[in-house]
């Protein structure tokens, strides 16, 4: 995965990664952590992105970083979830904030999508976490970050 990105953090460590995999019960893709210890969020330098749907084209404006050293991150946006479904997680986003997750679990595990806000009514009060504006982008983290281009 050789991408160049600014305004990253320090590498994360495994014990860490490992830690939050067992409090949480979930599994990171061997491809995400990959990243996480070496490179650890930041501002991709090549950000744009397209579903494999084609129908919506974005920009990567930032990937989460896996500390809590920063404001926004991996750890506070996996403990405030309560507006996407529990087998994604929040690992970066847009230029209008909508959000790229991974997927943690099911068939899909591993795979990278597009969640749409402005399509959801997230202040509603009886509001209930779906997938229902989920676009995929990839089938791999890794596959997603060899996807970016310039323009």
């Amino acid at each position: 995965m050789n991408i160049e990105i600014k305004n990253n953090s320090k590498p994360a460590n495994l014990q860490e990664i490992q830690s939050f995999e067992e409090e949480w019960n979930i599994e990171l893709p061997d491809d995400y952590k990959e990243f996480l210890l070496k490179t650890n969020g930041g501002n991709p330098t090549i950000r744009r992105f397209q579903t494999l749907d084609k129908k919506i084209t974005s920009s990567l404006t930032s990937i989460l970083p896996f500390t809590r050293e920063v404001h926004k991150n991996v750890f506070l946006a996996f403990h405030s979830n309560h507006i996407i479904p529990d087998n994604f997680l929040i690992i970066g986003e847009d230029p209008i904030d909508n959000k790229i997750c991974l997927s943690l679990s099911g068939e899909d595990a591993g795979a990278v999508y597009y969640w749409s806000l402005d399509m959801e009514d997230i202040y509603e009060e009886e509001y209930e976490p779906s997938n229902t504006h989920f676009s995929l982008i990839s089938y791999s983290f890794e596959d997603f970050i060899k996807s970016l281009k310039d323009k």
